[in-house]
Parts: structure tokens; C-alpha cells; sequence
């Protein structure tokens, strides 16, 4: 069993209705997280659900869980903004309501990463960084990169409905592991032995974000930062405790920043560790 790190830190959820006990788990099992803040009107309900999947798959690790307030971020690492509106094409809702929670994080002395994770991640990691008073490094969106018309969602995985290649980041713990490899990009990428790839086709994930900034792993994980133009694009970066340490060229990578490229044959050896 992993120990737990002595890096384990606080990570906050705001709009806990759209998480899921196994989006939890996936976050927890690693050992990372000491303590896990849940800000909503979902919070009661996803820790009931998280205690009733305990019973079946316990946790290997003890996580203080409880639901917070705004005043709880102030000590947080990571602050998770995964709540929107639940109406389709609602985009002008999903920024209000995103600008009101960065600029709550903001006044409560919030001082971390914020990771937006909801779609359209560029539009409102936008929002998120006008209102949250943060370096553009501490903002980041992760979502995908094709919008599905008509569906502004949580993403707690970029990889689930898409044509992703490349799992080098995925661990076999992850809830959604199992979903991942079965997908068209990585079982294509098995007969074919495909060695190229872009951003757009590597698995992400919040649980690897938090983890890569909790632990200052330098992780290349793709997300949308920042950029120089002033606008949020997906980019492969390396992220540590800082957020975005740096943006990579997906096109020139320098292999001294970059882990090896792991395609599903070698995430199928991982299963069966």
C-alpha cells in the first residue's frame, strides 16, 4: 500500500452536485489529499455518496472530509470550481456564477491553484482569472477540446467520450481507468503502435493536476492556460506547486522536461500490476 505523501495537502470543491463518489475516489486514493473541503448545496449529499462506496471499496488512505465554507480555501493547495448551470448553452450563467465563486476565493485569502473544470474550459477559466486576483500560472482549465454543442458539463476526465492515444499520466487506480483503455484512440493505438501524438490526444484529469501541484512532480499534463495572446488554449505544461511552471511546444518538446510517452500496451501492463 502507498504511503501517504508528506506533501498531502487541502483541496477544495466548489459545486460539489456535480461530482461523483467515484470523481472522489479517484482523487483520494493516491494519498495526496489530507483534507478535502466541499463548498455547495451538493456537499451532504456526495459525502453520503462517498461513505456509502467506502462500504464496498474502502479507501486506503484517511482523508478529513466535511462541508466548508469560502473561509476553508484560504489554506488550500488546489480550489476545484466544478459547478455551473444546468441548463444547455447556458454560458452566460456558467460565467456569473464562476466570477462569484473567484471572487470569493479571492476575498477569503484563497492563494493556490484554481482549476476550472467545466466546458467550455477556456471561456471560463477566462472568467476565473479576471475575477480571482491570481497570477495567470495559478489558473488553469481543463476540459475538452472540442466543445459538444449544446452541453456545458463537468469534466472530471478529459478522456471520457473522446478519441484519446495517449495514457501516460493514467493511473490503474483511477475510477475511470478501465473506460480510458477501452476507448477508440487507445485501442487504435495498440495495433498501430503509434508513436507520434498532440496535446488534444493525451488523458487528463483533476487527480492528476492536484496531484502534479501537491506534490511539485513537474508533471506534463495538457490543460488550458494563459498564453501570451491573453486567451486560454490547451497547451502541454508542466505543473508543479506554482500551477503552470512552464508551456511546452507540443511540436519541439525538450525530453529532459517531458516523461516518456506511455501508449495503451504499456497502460495494459500497468493494469495488471
Amino acid at each position: 500500500m502507498t504511503k501517504v505523501s508528506k506533501n498531502s495537502s487541502r483541496v477544495a470543491i466548489i459545486g460539489p452536485e456535480n461530482v461523483s463518489a467515484s470523481d472522489v475516489y479517484s482523487l483520494l486514493v493516491g494519498g495526496f489529499v489530507s483534507e478535502l473541503v466541499l463548498l455547495g448545496k451538493g456537499a451532504r449529499n456526495l459525502m453520503h455518496e462517498i461513505e456509502k462506496l467506502q462500504r464496498f471499496v474502502a479507501f486506503p488512505h484517511s482523508t478529513r472530509t466535511w462541508a466548508g465554507t469560502y473561509e476553508d480555501t484560504a489554506q488550500a493547495t488546489v480550489a476545484i470550481i466544478a459547478f455551473g448551470s444546468r441548463i444547455a448553452n447556458s454560458r452566460k450563467a456558467d460565467k456569473s456564477l464562476v466570477r462569484g465563486a473567484s471572487m470569493r476565493l479571492k476575498d477569503a485569502g484563497f492563494n493556490g491553484v484554481l482549476l476550472v473544470a467545466r466546458d467550455p474550459a477556456d471561456l471560463l477559466a477566462e472568467s476565473a482569472f479576471e475575477s480571482a486576483g491570481l497570477p495567470r500560472s495559478k489558473v488553469i482549465g481543463l476540459g475538452h477540446v472540442k466543445h459538444h454543442r449544446g452541453e456545458d458539463r463537468m469534466t472530471w476526465c478529459t478522456a471520457i467520450g473522446e478519441d484519446v492515444t495517449f495514457m501516460d499520466n493514467c493511473n490503474a487506480d483511477c475510477a475511470y481507468f478501465e473506460q480510458v483503455l477501452r476507448s477508440p484512440g487507445v485501442i487504435k493505438a495498440k495495433e498501430s503502435k503509434l508513436k507520434s501524438y498532440s496535446p488534444e490526444n493525451i488523458a487528463a484529469c483533476v487527480t492528476q493536476v492536484c496531484e502534479a501541484v501537491i506534490t511539485n512532480s513537474h508533471t506534463v499534463i495538457p490543460v488550458f492556460t494563459n498564453t501570451a495572446d491573453e486567451r486560454f488554449t490547451v497547451r502541454p505544461c508542466s505543473l508543479g506547486r506554482s500551477g503552470v511552471e512552464e508551456v511546452l511546444n507540443a511540436g519541439n518538446q525538450n525530453p529532459n522536461h517531458v516523461k516518456p510517452i506511455t501508449i495503451g500496451i504499456a497502460a495494459d501492463k500497468q493494469a495488471s500490476v
